[in-house]
C-alpha cells in the first residue's frame, strides 16, 4: 500500500450508523473518506460520533478501504501496548 504522511482531519459529517443492526453490536463506524488531493483516509468514529483515530492518507480509495479491513477483521484480537 502506498502511504503518505499529512496530519489527520475529523470527517465532515458523522457517518450514519448502519440501518437494522442492534445498538450493542454497532459501537464504532470507519467511515472512509476522501483527504484531499486525491488522497482518501480512514477515521474511526465511535457510536456517540467521538472521534477515535484517523489511518494516514492512502493514495488511492482501495488501499484505504484494505487497511480499514483489516482494522474490523482484528478488532477482537488486538493488544493494547503502553
Amino acid at each position: 500500500m502506498s502511504v503518505v504522511s499529512r496530519p489527520c482531519r475529523r470527517p465532515e459529517t458523522t457517518p450514519p450508523r448502519p440501518s437494522g443492526t442492534p445498538d450493542r453490536a454497532a459501537t464504532m463506524t470507519l467511515a472512509i473518506t476522501q483527504a484531499g488531493g486525491g488522497q482518501w483516509r480512514f477515521t474511526i468514529v465511535s457510536a456517540d460520533g467521538t472521534t477515535l483515530g484517523c489511518s494516514t492518507p492512502y493514495l488511492n480509495k482501495s488501499d484505504a478501504r484494505r487497511a480499514a479491513e483489516q482494522i474490523v477483521e482484528g478488532f477482537g484480537t488486538g493488544t493494547v501496548l503502553d
